[in-house]
């Protein structure tokens, strides 16, 4: 019977009123077993008596036992919540932020192959006064670095002089 007094015991660790509690159903076995030992002649009456005060205690234990269990629920069911809920508010910042930087990395990328691809196609109908601003020096910075220089490759082999007309001195017979 001390050992399971013990067990309850531990099991209530953090519960004043069910360590109380616990503390009186020991007291009250130890009383029990001192006075049955000492007078085993006792009638059942008396027994049933002092077993009755024991059921009542350890009922008061289980109803005990179960407010501080749904405390503890509710509460450790509100850390859960709360935990969720950040994990969630990060999860969603995460991902705005992940969308806001990949449209970023996007459009530096395809911002300037399109301004090339707008200068390509004025170099096409003849406009060599193209030029492209240069303020990366990245990869896409250098391929404009040197489409400028194609570019002025190309007004100087031709004189400055269109596209049409750079054919015709040459000879060659335009294809458009």
């Amino acid at each position: 019977m001390t050992k399971e007094s013990f067990r309850l015991k531990d099991a209530c660790v953090g519960s004043t009123v069910l360590l109380q509690l616990v503390d009186a159903v020991k007291n009250q076995c130890e009383i029990l077993h001192t006075k049955y030992k000492t007078r085993p002649h006792l009638n059942r009456k008396t027994i049933s008596i002092d077993i009755n005060s024991l059921a009542t205690i350890t009922k008061t234990i289980k109803q005990e036992n179960y407010v501080y269990t749904s405390t503890l629920q509710n509460l450790l069911g509100s850390v859960i919540n709360s935990a969720s809920l950040t994990i969630l508010f990060f999860f969603i910042a995460t991902v705005m932020c992940s969308i806001f930087l990949s449209v970023k990395i996007a459009s530096s990328i395809t911002n300037p192959l399109a301004k090339l691809m707008d200068s390509a196609q004025k170099i096409v109908e003849g406009n060599l006064s193209v030029r492209l601003n240069v303020n990366k020096y990245d990869e896409i910075g250098t391929l404009s670095m040197v489409f400028n220089k194609m570019v002025d490759t190309l007004r100087r082999m031709s004189g400055g002089t269109c596209h049409r007309c750079f054919m015709k001195r040459s000879g060659r017979q335009c294809r458009r």
